[in-house]
């Protein structure tokens, strides 16, 4: 019995031994593969007010998120500090610093009334950005004023807009 059993495994091993030799010159295969993660961007401020009563300047801590280049289109909702009695506007500049960017763009609030893109060609997975606010002028009259900056954040995976 003993006999048979290594009569067995010689078999077996010129079988695998032949095997071997026929993998060996097989024809090759190739094996495609492929993989999809979309865009992704999101902005968001710290704090959602800027307080300018007794200052001619304040500062927003912002979060921005994307995982592919972006364009970070800015919006004021007036052009300036809007004072909620009579015709009067203040204006005001916006400084947005973004340091992982080496970024520092400079817009008036009338300039922003009509939007203004500033495009990144770096992917900021993560960045801390200050969204920086500068009255022109002081605010005189009694009363109170008011404008919003709303910011649009849009994946840029084709150069300059999806």
């Amino acid at each position: 019995m003993r006999k048979q059993n290594v009569i067995k495994i010689c078999k077996l091993a010129l079988m695998l031994a032949s095997l071997g030799s026929s993998i060996a010159t097989a024809n090759e295969v190739s094996l495609a593969m492929y993989g999809y993660i979309k865009a992704r961007c999101s902005v968001a401020f710290h704090q959602h007010d800027v307080e300018l009563s007794n200052t001619r300047s304040s500062q927003a801590e912002l979060d921005l998120r994307c995982n592919s280049p972006m364009t970070l289109t800015l919006y004021s909702q007036n052009g300036g500090l809007s004072h909620h009695n009579n015709d009067v506007l203040v204006p005001y500049r916006v400084t947005l610093t973004v340091p992982k960017a080496k970024r520092e763009t400079v817009f008036s609030a009338l300039q922003l009334k009509q939007g203004k893109a500033i495009h990144f060609e770096q992917v900021l997975f993560s960045e801390r950005a200050s969204l920086a606010v500068q009255l022109q002028q002081p605010l005189v009259f009694a009363g109170r004023y008011s404008d919003e900056i709303r910011l649009e954040i849009t994946p840029d995976l084709y150069g300059r807009g999806l």
